[in-house]
């Protein structure tokens, strides 16, 4: 088994993922992070025909699915929504949807999101957080399957979160932007903090005034340092882009094939971590 392995998130390439396993595949990836789908649009992922049709794709290609996402989370604030309210219904059956899909797809990680609508400002909007993440680890604890957490919490907020929900199988998913991009806290003091408690699964990107809109080693971060900081304590797992590919400025340098770019930031993202 490799000790290393590369994917890109099924929001980053072009067409939104409808191809996402054949495009990922031929751009090099080992790859693709899933995503559940919005409420709204019945969580496309729950049905069994796509189901079926991931797996088959995941077969013809050779590709993994490493985790799957419940982005829409950040739309449905867990963070502002009690259990019992009509939102906070949909937050929970939004999670419970996500594990059972995590199970019947044989993937080994759920991650979800604290952002924008479930970003976690008051002590009130962490203990509806954590009440959230609990539930979702106790039902994914019975498949084996690990949850992630991704916030740009302070160092020591985000500790304590995992020491409240205090499960085996919760994890903090780094993201290689994030705190550069939304905080003021520095980017590698938080990967140091959060090293012993990642689990085998993080976010790659860079960008300008924005998130993702660079290539990586392209914009203001520390997202080299970052990568190298995990390959010299010996991370081993999943590394997955989240550079968005069909959008511009990055999509401008290859418009007739978006994914062309995404071959050379795998080539930038190995060349950090392998050498």
């Amino acid at each position: 088994m490799k000790r290393l392995k590369y994917g890109v998130c099924q929001w980053c390439i072009p067409g939104d993922g409808m191809y996402a396993a054949r495009l990922a595949s031929m751009a090099g990836w080992d790859g693709v992070q899933l995503d559940l789908g919005t409420y709204e649009r019945g969580m496309p992922l729950t049905q069994k025909a796509i189901q079926e049709g991931l797996k088959e794709d995941a077969d013809r290609f050779s590709i993994e699915y490493p985790s799957l996402v419940i982005n829409d989370l950040t739309v449905h604030s867990m963070s502002k929504n009690v259990r019992n309210s009509s939102e906070g219904a949909i937050v929970y059956e939004l999670i419970r949807k996500g594990v059972e899909v995590t199970e019947a797809m044989n993937i080994e990680a759920l991650m979800i999101p604290c952002f924008f609508e479930s970003y976690i400002t008051t002590e009130s909007e962490l203990l509806n957080t954590v009440e959230a993440f609990r539930y979702c680890c106790e039902l994914a604890q019975e498949s084996n399957i690990d949850v992630y957490v991704e916030s740009i919490l302070s160092a020591e907020d985000q500790l304590r979160m995992i020491e409240m929900i205090n499960m085996d199988n919760i994890f903090i998913f780094y993201d290689t932007q994030n705190y550069d991009a939304y905080t003021s806290f520095d980017q590698i003091e938080m990967v140091k903090a959060f090293r012993p408690y990642m689990g085998k699964q993080f976010h790659v990107k860079d960008g300008y005034k924005a998130t993702s809109n660079r290539m990586v080693g392209k914009g203001n971060g520390k997202v080299l340092e970052s990568l190298r900081y995990l390959r010299d304590t010996n991370f081993s797992g999943w590394v997955i882009s989240e550079n968005f590919y069909d959008r511009l400025p990055i999509r401008k340098q290859s418009e007739n094939d978006q994914m062309a770019s995404s071959m050379l930031d795998l080539q930038v993202i190995r060349e950090a971590l392998e050498c």
